[in-house]
This record gives C-alpha cells, sequence and structure tokens, in this order.
C-alpha cells in the first residue's frame, strides 16, 4: 500500500492541503488565526510577535490563502470574507454569499480556486479567485464540514459531521464519490461477540505534500453496548457500563487518525488504509480525546493531531506501508480467533501508533508550517498560538529509532485497554519508560476573551476530556465528544431501558425543561451532574462549576439551517396545518420551544418527552429511538395517529409541513 507519487506533490511541502482555522502567510512570515467568538481574523508577526486584529463577520471558523487573498468562512452570517494583505495589514475586501453555516475551505496551491463546505447547506462550492464568483457546487450528504484537496488539484475530499461519511469529488468530471470510514470492530468481553464501532469524522483533515495520503481525524464509538442507568454520582468510583467504558470497562470512544493511499491523480486507494488509535501521556495522566485537526509534516513522515478536549497535540508517525500493521501491542494478529484474545486484549481492532505527546493551551484546533521544521498551534479557548516548541519530525524519528522499547523502535501507548489508575498500568516509578511530553512554547495571545469567567469555565469543562471532575481521564469522552459543536452525534445509543438517540443541546435547553427523553431530570443543572458524576466517570464536581456548565449549554445559539426563519407561501399552509385540529401538532409542540414539556405513551414506550422542535431540521435522526431518518419519515409515522395525526394529508400538504418544520 506504499506509493510513491510520479506527479501531484506540493511545489512547497509546507502549503496547506486542508481546512485549518490557522495559516501562514505567503511569506511564511506572519500567521492569520480565525477567531469566531469575536468575529475577527489576527495577523500575527512571528518575528516581533505584534498583534493586529480586523473585524470580518459573524463566526470566522475556517481561514484559507490562495496567493496574497485570505479567504475566511463566516459561519454566522452564510458567507465568506475576502482579504488582503498590504504592508504588513489585513483589509477586508469583499464577501461572497454563499449557502447555511459554511465550514471548511481550501485553496489550491496555485492560488486560482477556492472550496467552501457550506455544512448545512449540504453543499461544496468552488469559487474562481480570479472573479471572487461561485464557478460550481457539488451536493454532499451527511452535513459536509472538512475538506482536504490533493496536491494534483483533481480530487477534493469531503469529511461529513453525521455518518462518517467520506465524499471524493472527481474535479474533472464534477461526479461525487459517496465513501465510509473503514470499518472497525470491538469485543465484548463477557460474550466474546464482536460489535461493529460507529465511525465519526471529528475534524480538519489533509494530505501528504508527496500526494501519496489522505489523513483523516476520527472516532470509532461503541454506541451497541448497552449503557447501564447512572451511580450514585457521589460514588468515587467510575460506573462500570457507563460512557467511561462499556462492559468489563471495555472502550466505548476510540480516538484516532485513519490513514488511506491515493494514487498520483488524488484517486483514493480505499484497499489500503490503516485506523491507527492515538493516546498520549502527559501531566500525569493519559491524553486521549477526539482530534480537532490531522495535519501532516512536510515531509509526510508525520501527522499532528490537536486534542481539543485535553490541551495537547499528538504527533502519530505514519507506517512505512500503509494497510500492512494490524497488530496490538502484544504482538497479537487482530485476525485472530477471538477467543484466543481472552484475557490478553479486548478493545478495537484499531492498530496501535508511535505517539509523541506536546502540551499546548486549551482547545487546541489547528497547526500550520512555517518551516520544514517548524509549526504553529492555535490554542481556540486561549486565544493564543505558539510554536510547538521543537523539530517535531526529526525528534519523533529520532526518539522511534531509538529502540527503546525492542520493537518497531516506537513506544507503543495504552490504547484500548481499560482506562485504569496510572500506578497500576505504569511501571512504579510512574511514567518514566514513555516518552516525555513536550511543551508548546511560549502563546502570544492573538485576541482577547469576551466570555464572561462563567461561561468561559463552563465551556472548558464541557469540553474537557482530561478534567477529572467531568470524566475519567484516559476514557477518551467529554460533553463535547457527543454533543459536537453542542448539538447531536447523530447516533443512536442501546441503553438497558431501550435505544436513545443523542439529543441536540444548541439554544436555550432548559425552555424543554424537565430534560432527557423520558427520565425526569428537571433542570439542565441536574443533567450535567448526573451526566459527568453518575456516567462519564468524572469525581467532585462542585454544584457552583455544575451550574457554570449548564449556563454555558443555554448560551449555545440555534443552528442555522436553510430555511430557518423563511415565510413563504408554502411555509404559511404548513403552519395552518401544524396549527390544525385535525393534525394537531401543536397540541404539544407549543410555546417558545415548541414543546410542552409533558411526557406521553407512544409507539409501544411510556412517558416519551415532548422534544424542542426549534432548529429540528439539523438534529436527524428523529424520534427517541433514532428510527426516523428524516423528517418526511417522522411525519409518515404520524400517519397512524399516535403522535399527532397526519393520516388524512395529501403529499403535497405533506411537503408543506415538512417545509414548515424546516423553518423553525
Amino acid at each position: 500500500g506504499s506509493l510513491t507519487a510520479c506527479s501531484g506533490s506540493l511545489n512547497d511541502a509546507r502549503y496547506p492541503t486542508g481546512s485549518s482555522s490557522v495559516v501562514a502567510s505567503s511569506s511564511y512570515e506572519a500567521l492569520y488565526v480565525a477567531n469566531p467568538d469575536q468575529g475577527t481574523i489576527s495577523r500575527v508577526d512571528v518575528a516581533t510577535n505584534t498583534v493586529t486584529e480586523v473585524e470580518v463577520g459573524l463566526e470566522p471558523v475556517r481561514l484559507a490563502r490562495a496567493g496574497d487573498l485570505v479567504f475566511a468562512t463566516l459561519r454566522g452570517e452564510r458567507a465568506v470574507a475576502v482579504l488582503s494583505e498590504r504592508d504588513g495589514e489585513l483589509a477586508l475586501q469583499q464577501r461572497i454569499e454563499l449557502g447555511a453555516e459554511p465550514y471548511g475551505i481550501v485553496a489550491n496551491e496555485k492560488g486560482t480556486t477556492v472550496w467552501v463546505a457550506n455544512q448545512l447547506g449540504g453543499t461544496v462550492d468552488e469559487i474562481d479567485v480570479e472573479s471572487l464568483t461561485v464557478t460550481r457546487s457539488f451536493p454532499v450528504q451527511g452535513q459536509p464540514r472538512f475538506l482536504a484537496l490533493h496536491p494534483s488539484d483533481k480530487h477534493l475530499y469531503v469529511g461529513s459531521a453525521m455518518g462518517g461519511i467520506l465524499s471524493d469529488i472527481n474535479l474533472r468530471s464534477g461526479e461525487v464519490d459517496q465513501l465510509t470510514l473503514p470499518e472497525n470492530t470491538a469485543v465484548v468481553p463477557e460474550t466474546f461477540e464482536v460489535v461493529s464501532l460507529s465511525g465519526r469524522i471529528t475534524g480538519d483533515m489533509s494530505v501528504s505534500a508527496d500526494g501519496t495520503s489522505l489523513a483523516i481525524p476520527v472516532l470509532y464509538v461503541n454506541n451497541v453496548s448497552p449503557v447501564g442507568p447512572p451511580t450514585d454520582i457521589e460514588d468515587p468510583n467510575p460506573p462500570e457500563n457507563g460512557y467511561a467504558g462499556g462492559p468489563d470497562a471495555n472502550q466505548r470512544f476510540n480516538p484516532g487518525v485513519v490513514l488511506i493511499v491515493t494514487n498520483q491523480d488524488g484517486k483514493l486507494r480505499t484497499e489500503f488504509n490503516d485506523s491507527i488509535r492515538t493516546t498520549g501521556i502527559g501531566r500525569g495522566q493519559v491524553v486521549a480525546g477526539y482530534p480537532s485537526s490531522a495535519t501532516f509534516s512536510p515531509d509526510s513522515e508525520t501527522v499532528v493531531l490537536t486534542i481539543e478536549g485535553s490541551d495537547a497535540a499528538l504527533v502519530v508517525h505514519v507506517p512505512d506501508e500503509i494497510g500492512d500493521q494490524r497488530l496490538n501491542r502484544n504482538g497479537l494478529d487482530m485476525a485472530a480467533d477471538v477467543p484466543d484474545l481472552a484475557g490478553d486484549f479486548f478493545g478495537s481492532n484499531m492498530q496501535f501508533g508511535d505517539v509523541e505527546t506536546i502540551l499546548t493551551g486549551s482547545a487546541p484546533r489547528g497547526i500550520t508550517w512555517l518551516e520544514d521544521d517548524r509549526a504553529y498551534v492555535h490554542n481556540g479557548f486561549d486565544y493564543s498560538v505558539a510554536d510547538l516548541g521543537f523539530d517535531v519530525p526529526a525528534q519523533l524519528i529520532a526518539e522511534r529509532n531509538s529502540g527503546r522499547d525492542g520493537g518497531r523502535g516506537g513506544v507503543e501507548v495504552t490504547g484500548t485497554m481499560p482506562p485504569v489508575d496510572l500506578g497500576d498500568e505504569f511501571p512504579e516509578d510512574g511514567i518514566s519508560n514513555f516518552p516525555a511530553a513536550h511543551e508548546s512554547g511560549a502563546p502570544v495571545a492573538v485576541s482577547a476573551e469576551i466570555l464572561s469567567d462563567d461561561l468561559a469555565l463552563g465551556r472548558q469543562l464541557f469540553f474537557s476530556t482530561s478534567n477529572e471532575q467531568m470524566a475519567l481521564p484516559g476514557a477518551s469522552v467529554s460533553c463535547a465528544t457527543c454533543h459536537f459543536d453542542t448539538r447531536n452525534d447523530g447516533l443512536t445509543w442501546e441503553f438497558d431501558d431501550g435505544s436513545r438517540q443523542t439529543p441536540s443541546l444548541a439554544g436555550e435547553v432548559s425552555l424543554t425543561a424537565p430534560v432527557t427523553w423520558m427520565d425526569g431530570v428537571p433542570t439542565v443543572f441536574d443533567e450535567v451532574m448526573i451526566t459527568s458524576q453518575g456516567r462519564m466517570g468524572g469525581n467532585g464536581l462542585s454544584d457552583e462549576d455544575a451550574a457554570k456548565v449548564a449556563a454555558f449549554v443555554d448560551s449555545t445559539p440555534l443552528p442555522d439551517t436553510p430555511l430557518r426563519g423563511a415565510d413563504t407561501e408554502q411555509i404559511q399552509r404548513g403552519r395552518d396545518l401544524f396549527e390544525s385540529a385535525e393534525v394537531g401538532c401543536a397540541d404539544c409542540h407549543s410555546g417558545e420551544a415548541y414543546t410542552d414539556n409533558e411526557t406521553y405513551d407512544m409507539y409501544g414506550v411510556s412517558e416519551v418527552r415532548t422534544r424542542g422542535l426549534a432548529g429540528i431540521a439539523a438534529s436527524a435522526p428523529y424520534l427517541h429511538d433514532g428510527s426516523a431518518p428524516t423528517l418526511r419519515a417522522v411525519l409518515s409515522t404520524a400517519r397512524t395517529g399516535e403522535m399527532g395525526d397526519t393520516g388524512g394529508l395529501s403529499e403535497a400538504q405533506m411537503d408543506d409541513l415538512e417545509a414548515y418544520l424546516k423553518s423553525l
């Protein structure tokens, strides 16, 4: 699976091939940084650490540089801001109107074309840099969010936030090939049952400078093994069957990077792939959590993953032959008979990577390269950038080749072994046998905090996989792990008492209290305590800090769905049907949040709580068990009269009612 490119390589190996929240200027003497909270782009002179800021619009999230122009996606305004640099200063040049929630953006090295993923618009738009107009638009499923471009300019890769969908756009023919992440499985120790893990793409992707492979940051989730009831929140021991672990503490959340070989034109060779489980060591604990970006080093030898919830970056060695390493840390072939693994290994069949840990600021989001051996990290919650602090690829390769473990030379990390106390898992002298974590350089502030102290701390706790108050360190779980972007992960989970899909937390959730699908949890505060202490293995969260997490949850905005706030004739007809006595939707879905906050018996289940409908178009799947993949499917189930009654509606009236729901 190791291919050498005859063409399709970058001329400048530092040039970014994927979306990022930080990019280098054309001279590589400055950094551009997106500040979503402030609505600004910062320019950082790396020689003097001089910072200037320019206002661009609502929620700039990702940047791309095309020649001397900088493009910033304005997620809150359905637009891209175009900036130019003159005499060391950025100036806003114009805006390009796009679809709902533009997010990922990437430009080709020639600086002629830019591509933008409209997450809720469901399209990827192509922009001609000379005319600054949209020339083509490609439909993509699953909320397209992350982009990476092959150096040949012939293939564009799109990572969707939902469903583990990876799309390959052939830029010559315009065809969109919808793929899925490689399958990975886990073993249930009690029964030796092999269960499929649900794969999700969690961050910005990249292509190696030599054009031979694509790196995708991922999280593989065991949502099949039943989740038990929460333990007593005062119990210091983590629940055995909660989110911190599955049966017998089998790992539920498996973060890593998927590597897929490409040919010289950029066509994905999906038969050659590796799913590498990534875990580091730092601050006296396991460093684990979903990666928010995966960026190749210029020499294509390593991938740097930013771990948003653990305030760290992991440097992962790329296998010499992608698709040819399938052994676990004990040297066992994962294709062997499952019973032979009993007592030795129970986790996913993802392979283990050679990993170095770099401790960063709060919520690292992106990496960019100024030199072949010098990278900068953007820390999202600190509003800062920092030099990673050492020669990343050379240092890793030197330590890997030192042969300290007597094997391949790489240091095998704990991977998906059950999270336990460090004193039990590691030698008596702590973690000295593992590579020491490095620290990034001194941070340079790029903007000022605009959140209140309480909201800022609540957000940090919501995202943290390393704060012991919130979750068991090493379990790779935080509130944000399932409530991606404070919304939902699109997954349905098995509980001891049935199936439940992850509800979205966007908007003021307290308006829908009591919360959760069926349980009578009176407030968001109570749910924060139950989830963190009773299910995620957190210990000692104070009432004061739990209240700050709840306040942050209530502060998050509703998603900008394509029809939100629209008032067409079709939507007006749909509203009339929604409020009619014959259909009866408004009998339960009423008030500001479109819920009466009551429970009802329906579909053979007792006491299902009425969900709020604000922003409902962005939170598929639907119903308590996730059995309805679309809003139209929800309306079809209501033809039986168990939840309203759409049995008497024509297809045209169903279209009207669906349009109204999408406008909420």
